[in-house]
Order: structure tokens, then sequence, then C-alpha cells
């Protein structure tokens, strides 16, 4: 093989060669993209998750304080009852 002809080869093969690695760079950089989205669709269902929780939270208090309230009352109707009964 002339120099020339080993010339052409070498100069193909480094090209090929920065042809890969530009592929192979543009694949980690695509792999690293799908990852952040990933991890930002995961950090948006744990905000809603959360905000969920939240309310759930909110909502089992205000039964809880609803209940309590509705338990005094009853009470102080069974009270007040109790002293018409007596009253007869």
């Amino acid at each position: 093989m002339s120099h020339e002809g080993r010339e052409k080869v070498a100069i193909t093969t480094n090209v090929l060669q920065t042809v890969v690695l530009l592929i192979a760079i543009g694949a980690v950089m695509l792999q690293m993209g799908r990852k952040d989205q990933q991890l930002e669709l995961t950090a948006k269902a744990v905000e809603t998750l959360r905000d969920i929780t939240t309310d759930l939270a909110k909502t089992q208090i205000n039964l809880t304080v609803n209940t309590d309230h509705l338990s005094a009352r009853v009470a102080e109707l069974h009270t007040r009852l109790h002293e018409l009964e007596t009253r007869q």
C-alpha cells in the first residue's frame, strides 16, 4: 500500500473514530436527559402526594373536632332530656 493510501486510511479511521465518539457522547447526553425527566416527574408526583396527605390530615383533624363537638352536644342534650324527665 502506498504512502497516500495509508494516509487516506488513517484519516478515514480518525474520522470514523470521531463520529463514533460523538455518537457515544450524544447517547450519554440523551440518557442523562431521560433520567432528568424521570426525576422531574417523580418530584412532581411526590409533591402531589404531599398535597394529598396534607389535605387528608386536615380532613381528619376537622372530623375529629366535629366528632368531639357532636359528642359534647349529644351529652348536653342527654342532660337536658334527663332534666326534663325528672321534672315530670
